[in-house]
């Protein structure tokens, strides 16, 4: 963080029907080593929420996001957000009341609980509800894994549901995991109208998507990340 060496790569969240119809893009961490080598967030992330690091480094990349929401107006990011962060901790006010004072920049954010940690309710709800306050929307990640239901269920009606990828990558394999996909979809209705299935990487993921009437993608199949999000259509 203090080297700079903390950076974004960008991939879509487009309509089913039309890959040029784009709800947001995610902001995806990626971390450059002294030798130039890029550290995805699997070998750094349970480090930071094990030593208690995550919330600094939640607030750095949140802030990070907010600045190119500043600089860009014509898009809309997503960025995530460790339930070890999601909490009314002072450090965020500093973000907040700057977005308080620009709706215009709230509303193109939309902040992503992740599932790896455990969340704390109370906060949870809070800090969800104080956003949704300023314009910006919530959702929550990786629905289905990790303590995904946990953080769905402590923030209440959130803005986007997205179901993790492991579930539709499942679904051609056998009736079981067809079956498991459809129960997580009605699962995830519960909290949310929005849902967006993630890991789309062909044609055959995408049928399965919209035979269950779900409008919204993410994966290889709509866009790989890519550090030059503000080069490509932009709704």
């Amino acid at each position: 963080m203090r080297e700079g060496r903390v950076e974004f790569a960008f991939q879509p969240i487009c309509h089913s029907a039309n890959r040029s119809s784009v709800l947001y893009y995610e902001c995806l961490v990626r971390c450059i080593d002294e030798n130039s080598r890029v550290i995805s967030p699997v070998e750094f992330i349970p480090d930071l929420e094990r030593n208690g690091e995550i919330r600094r480094f939640d607030f750095h990349v949140f802030q990070r996001a907010v600045a190119l929401l500043g600089e860009h107006p014509e898009v809309t990011l997503g960025v995530n957000v460790s339930a070890l962060s999601a909490v009314g901790d002072p450090l965020w006010d500093p973000a907040f009341l700057w977005l308080s004072d620009r709706p215009d920049v709230a509303r193109r954010l939309v902040v992503e609980i992740t599932e790896t940690a455990s969340v704390e309710p109370a906060g949870a709800r809070a800090f969800a509800r104080r956003l949704r306050q300023m314009g910006c929307r919530v959702a929550v990640d990786d629905f289905g894994t990790g303590y995904s239901l946990q953080a769905a269920t402590a923030v209440g009606q959130v803005d986007i549901v997205k179901i993790d990828a492991s579930f539709i990558g499942s679904v051609g394999r056998s009736v079981d995991a067809l079956c498991r996909f459809d129960a997580v979809v009605a699962s995830a209705l519960k909290f949310g109208d929005c849902i967006v299935v993630e890991g789309i990487e062909n044609e055959g993921d995408l049928s399965l998507v919209c035979g269950a009437g779900i409008e919204w993608v993410q994966g290889y199949y709509f866009g790989r990340p890519s550090c030059k999000i503000f080069s490509l259509h932009v709704e």
